[in-house]
């Protein structure tokens, strides 16, 4: 049998070998490529691999050990990802690669501590995945009647509605009323002529804050949900959390090299589940305790989301949701 000879040829790529330390998001980047794309490449290590300018690592060395996937195979790539990450230093980093195609434990492989960690950080993920999850399960603790302020498209009105709330709701985009209303215990208002004093038990806004850049019209929303809120009434309003602000990428956004330096910080992510980017406005905890005190509000407790941090791969709250009740000095 005549076998003709063949011949692979690679694009040239411009970078180093990852043998310093970086952080984790090229290696979580490229076991999500594989993955997605139905394949494992066996010899994972530094050497057959090229970090590039663009912090991307490429596959150099391909040859018999780009398989088709396996859950196994893709997990045995997985482990050994992770020890070039952590252990790019080790002079036994060879010796760890090949231990770990058989084991997986970590209390007997103490350098895979961690890795569960490492292994949450691959996913991206939605606001719906994260956020709304989270903050239905806070909602779902209260009762009465619901004011949603800045329902949006109602994705997350309609899944609050599902646990029996009549939810009244309101975005200033009044193309999303019919979509919003599909569920019969939500019902359209018009905006704030349409608010009743002291009508709603529990009111909710989600990251509206997050999208106004004025300070006064962010009091004014607060304003809204004041005068909306009966006595004993409570606002829960999510927001992305200032103490993440300094966090480069999580499992939801990208965002550049920032710091809450004073009261609030304007930026542009990108959204990582869709590659678009948004202008984002993020205010501390001080400066929104000081609008919301303005208009009769006090903070009662605070929420934080899980999250995680790509960077490091620590576990990070990715939103914050603030519980206000009324101040009942003012």
């Amino acid at each position: 049998m005549n076998i003709k000879p063949h011949i692979v040829s690679y694009d040239w790529v411009d970078g180093v070998h990852p043998e310093f330390q970086t952080n984790a998001k090229p290696w979580l980047d490229l076991l999500r490529e594989a993955r997605e794309n139905m394949f494992v490449y066996w010899d994972l290590k530094p050497l057959n691999l090229i970090l590039t300018n663009e912090n991307k690592l490429a596959i150099i060395d391909v040859g018999d050990d780009l398989k088709p996937f396996t859950e196994e195979d893709w997990e045995s790539m997985v482990r050994k990802a992770y020890l070039c990450w952590r252990y790019w230093d080790k002079k036994n980093l060879k010796e760890l690669l090949t231990k770990s195609v058989r084991n997986s434990d970590p209390e007997s492989f103490p350098e895979l501590r961690g890795i569960e960690g490492f292994r949450e950080a691959i996913e991206i993920q939605d606001k719906s995945d994260l956020h709304d999850p989270w903050f239905v399960s806070i909602v779902g603790r209260n009762s009465g009647k619901i004011l949603d302020w800045g329902c949006g498209s109602g994705r997350l009105t309609r899944s609050i509605a599902e646990l029996g709330f009549e939810i009244d709701a309101y975005d200033p985009i009044i193309e999303y009323k019919k979509k919003v209303t599909d569920n019969p215990n939500i019902n359209w208002v018009d905006g704030p002529k349409d608010i009743k004093s002291n009508r709603y038990s529990v009111v909710i806004s989600n990251l509206v804050l997050c999208e106004i850049e004025s300070d006064d019209e962010s009091k004014e929303v607060l304003s809204i949900i004041s005068k909306s809120l009966e006595s004993n009434g409570k606002a829960l309003v999510t927001v992305c959390h200032p103490d993440s602000v300094n966090v480069r990428c999580s499992t939801t956004i990208e965002r550049p090299s920032i710091s809450l330096n004073g009261n609030k910080v304007t930026y542009t992510k990108i959204v990582r589940s869709t590659g678009r980017e948004r202008v984002e406005h993020t205010r501390s905890l001080e400066k929104i305790r000081e609008m919301a005190n303005s208009v009769g509000l006090k903070i009662n407790q605070t929420f934080n989301s899980p999250g995680m941090n790509i960077d490091d791969c620590t576990h990070t709250s990715e939103y914050l949701c603030i519980e206000f009740i009324k101040d009942g000095n003012k």
